[in-house]
């Protein structure tokens, strides 16, 4: 007799998908992610359909493969529907009688796009602190000192930084918490160079506004668009190797341009960033609902822009356009990082590696 392997639950899992650490939430102990998905599906009144006729098994690597079986598991383990505060869960926290706000408070981000700014904050502040680790002659004074960077440099940087703007996705861009492993990667194999680029241009108007000769690469390093063959200055063929790659530095030289004469902000640049990433993961993952979070941001964009530029009708176009010039950008490095390796065996690291399932 066949026995089907079930993983084993302990009394801390969630018992949907046997995550652990889990709570008691609507009255079954389960993850926040679980707790949040029963929520929202009540809440917005979801309709969903398996396609494998209610056999999907919902354990922590899968749970988001089928939104179906994973409410009925929900509903089957007990949780109940009546704890949950529709006044309050739908929009989020309950509203309290509060005298009106003063007009320097209207600009202040909306609700999602305030959670992911202090996401990238957080997650600015640990690039920093990353810096001061590897630089404690530093640590004291808090200075960072700027030098030209290598491509091997900076790769090496980028490798260790994955750790912390994946945990600002987690717990800042929700919900991309609730992709199984296996979809992350899958996302993240596309949206990693979009983030770097969006991180590098907005920093690079925070620290060389107005400098045409530098562009930012990471705390402590930059671009040197006077000698820009110092990025290979590791490989044994330089001029072959600045050759090979001189299309991204031109192209590097033309957003950089369009990003100071915007005067990209914070929010804007987080704002961008939950577009892309939005946007890949609906595409990958359609019929989810994640395209309602992906209005939501662009909504929220739109509104922030009327309230600090109000001037500029098309201010929320405009930084749309800018996630064109990253897209260019990021096939134009794709293209280049494959001449390199067939013609001259060129090829820096891009740290994808870590997203290959």
């Amino acid at each position: 007799m066949e026995i089907e392997e079930t993983p084993s639950i302990s009394k801390t899992s969630c018992f949907i998908c046997s995550t652990i650490p889990a709570s008691t939430h609507f009255g079954v102990a389960s993850c926040r992610s679980c707790a949040a998905f029963f929520r929202r599906s009540i809440v917005l009144k979801r309709d969903y359909e398996c396609k494998r006729k209610g056999k999907c098994k919902i354990f922590q690597a899968d749970r988001s493969s089928c939104p179906a079986c994973r409410l009925k598991k929900c509903i089957a383990n007990g949780m109940q529907i009546k704890k949950i505060r529709h006044h309050c869960d739908k929009n989020g926290p309950c509203q309290r009688t509060i005298a009106p706000r003063a007009e320097s408070e209207l600009t202040k981000c909306p609700p999602t796009l305030s959670k992911m700014v202090e996401g990238y904050k957080e997650f600015i502040e640990d690039s920093r602190n990353l810096y001061f680790a590897l630089n404690p002659e530093n640590a004291f004074s808090r200075k960072v000192v700027y030098k030209a960077a290598t491509a091997q440099e900076h790769a090496f940087i980028d490798r260790a930084g994955i750790t912390y703007y994946l945990k600002m996705l987690n717990n800042s861009f929700h919900p991309f918490s609730e992709l199984s492993i296996k979809e992350q990667k899958s996302v993240l194999e596309i949206f990693h160079f979009r983030f770097t680029f969006l991180n590098e241009f907005y920093l690079n108007t925070v620290f060389f506004p107005g400098n045409t000769d530098k562009h930012f690469l990471h705390f402590g390093a930059y671009l040197d668009f006077k000698n820009p063959e110092y990025l290979f200055s590791y490989h044994k063929n330089i001029d072959e190797a600045s050759r090979t790659f001189f299309p991204i530095v031109a192209k590097v030289i033309k957003v950089t341009k369009k990003f100071q004469a915007l005067k990209v902000d914070q929010t804007e640049v987080v704002a961008l960033m939950g577009v892309a990433l939005w946007r890949e993961i609906v595409s990958q993952f359609p019929g989810r609902g994640y395209d309602e979070v992906l209005a939501r941001i662009q909504a929220e964009l739109s509104e922030y822009t009327r309230n600090t530029n109000g001037s500029d009708p098309f201010r929320v176009g405009r930084l749309m356009c800018l996630l064109r010039g990253l897209e260019e950008l990021s096939l134009i490095l794709s293209e280049c990082l494959t001449i390199g390796l067939i013609m001259n065996d060129v090829r820096p690291d891009t740290n994808t590696d870590l997203f290959k399932t």
